[in-house]
């Protein structure tokens, strides 16, 4: 009975021992990240991913930082690879897990810039330089922001500030890792404001010293106080704001005004001529005569240079042109007055102009011929001495300058024939006429073209020749035999015969 129980007792906590090894899983370390590389900083959030129910975990993250949490969290500030080991436990054992170089934290860019001039006058115009350092990778974005309101994407930009203040500027960068950093250097560009130079003047115009001239400062500049230098052309000047100069001497004046601001910005106005002493002298230039309808270009060389003129052209024609073109359509001799105006200053001056009449081109010629026909011209223009002939024809020989020439045409078409005729002062007329060159038509007419042999035929020739009479005929019947008669009659025996007629006209024409 006692062995029998002592069996029993231990067999019951065999069993219940055996049975709690079998419900228990293996202990397993393991682990990941949201993120394993990007830029520095980098907070990396770890998630224990272990199996076998650990109890205790002891992270090392790499940065010598070390770690109880079951998922902690760490910053990475310095770029590099950090090897992350986990170690877990429970009541059964331990194990452990090491990820090399498992987190890869990327350099972000050291950004920098300058940039020049860093003060001035609106408009200032900027040089900005990148100096900016990538880190990983290389920049491939830059970001300015110039503080007026305006940006820019180029590595070194130029930019124009265009009013004044104190303007921050930022260069935002990106290197090819996706790194981005930024700079802002407060008031880094001071721009003041601009001034603009400017003045007006009365009675500019004087017809003679002494004459004072009141000069009105127009310059501008914003909130600046401005400071003024004057100089009124004839080795005076003035700081004045609003002087009054008086001109001793007669002439014209140039006058300049710089005007400072307050700022040290600074402008400066050129006005040629602005003052005027002296009365206007009218003169003109121009040619003496003309040919009737052609144009005649006049220049007024008045000075001092007026600020109007009148001509009179003694035809009743009139003009306010500085430079006129007249066209005079009938010859003869006319007066031409130039009136100026300078002020309360006036001037005339008269010249005649004699216009002189062209030549009238005309000429006669046989006005149609045929083929190979030498035309004759005959120039009938009066008063010219000069000519030139263009026949139309396109030819080698197709001008010419002969009064009376001869031309000779070697094929039928129309023609326009030119001629150009010049007399002794230059003036030239033109003239076109059509001609007409043509193959003489010759037809021959039969009563019957075939019959019994033998036959008697009599021949009629129908003979179109515009440029001159026919007086000969030349007969070939075919047979051996011709004749010169007008319509001769001819006797035939059998057989086919080919007729031909040759004519010749009065000038040779075939």
């Amino acid at each position: 009975m006692i062995a029998k129980n002592q069996v029993k007792y231990y067999f019951i906590p065999l069993l219940f021992s055996f049975s709690t090894l079998i419900g228990k899983s293996q202990l397993k370390a393991d682990f990941n990240a949201d993120q394993v590389s990007g830029c520095a900083p980098l907070l990396v959030n770890f998630t224990d991913s272990s199996t076998g129910n650990p109890t205790q975990w002891e992270w090392n993250l790499g940065n010598g930082t070390t770690s109880f949490l079951k998922n902690p969290s760490v910053t990475y500030f310095n770029p590099g690879q950090y090897t992350i080991k986990l170690v877990v436990k429970n009541a059964t054992g331990a194990d452990s897990l090491i990820k090399t170089q498992y987190i890869t934290v990327n350099a972000i860019p050291t950004v920098e810039f300058e940039g020049g001039p860093l003060a001035g006058c609106f408009p200032l115009k900027v040089q900005f330089n990148d100096l900016s350092n990538p880190g990983s990778g290389i920049i491939n974005l830059w970001q300015w922001d110039f503080g007026d309101g305006t940006i820019g994407t180029d590595q070194n930009p130029s930019h124009t500030y265009k009013n004044s203040g104190n303007f921050n500027v930022t260069l935002q960068v990106r290197n090819s890792l996706g790194c981005i950093k930024t700079m802002v250097k407060p008031s880094y560009v001071k721009v003041g404001a601009g001034v603009t130079a400017n003045f007006s003047n009365d009675s500019s115009n004087n017809c003679k010293p002494p004459a004072i001239i009141n000069f009105k400062n127009l310059s501008t500049a914003g909130p600046d106080i401005l400071t003024y230098k004057w100089d009124f052309g004839d080795g005076s000047t003035s700081t004045q704001a609003n002087p009054s100069h008086n001109y001793t001497t007669p002439g014209r004046f140039t006058v300049q005004l710089i005007t400072t601001s307050s700022s040290g910005c600074t402008n400066t106005i050129i006005k040629n001529k602005a003052v005027q002493i002296g009365s206007v002298i009218a003169s003109f230039s121009g040619n003496s005569s003309v040919c009737a309808n052609a144009p005649l270009s006049l220049s007024s060389t008045s000075f001092p240079v007026p600020k109007s003129v009148l001509w009179k052209f003694g035809d009743g024609d009139t003009s306010t042109s500085v430079n006129p073109v007249k066209v005079f359509v009938k010859p003869g001799v006319y007066t031409v007055t130039l009136i100026t105006f300078l002020g309360n200053c006036v001037d005339s001056v008269t010249k005649n102009i004699t216009v002189i009449s062209k030549p009238t081109s005309s000429f006669t010629s046989n006005l149609a011929g045929c083929a190979d026909h030498s035309v004759s011209f005959i120039n009938t223009t009066p008063n010219a001495v000069n000519y030139f002939w263009d026949f139309g024809d396109s030819t080698t020989n197709s001008t010419s300058t002969s009064k009376n020439p001869v031309h000779l045409y070697d094929s039928a078409g129309n023609y326009t024939v030119t001629l150009i005729s010049t007399n002794a002062n230059g003036c030239g007329d033109t003239l076109k006429q059509n001609i007409y060159i043509q193959l003489p038509q010759v037809k021959i007419i039969t009563p019957r073209d075939s019959a019994c042999a033998p036959i008697m035929k009599k021949f009629n020739a129908v003979i179109n020749s515009p440029a001159d009479s026919v007086v000969s005929y030349l007969w070939d019947f075919g047979d051996g035999t011709t004749s010169t008669e007008t319509s001769p009659t001819h006797n035939f025996n059998t057989g086919v015969y080919n007729i031909k007629l040759i004519s010749r006209s009065s000038k040779s024409h075939f």
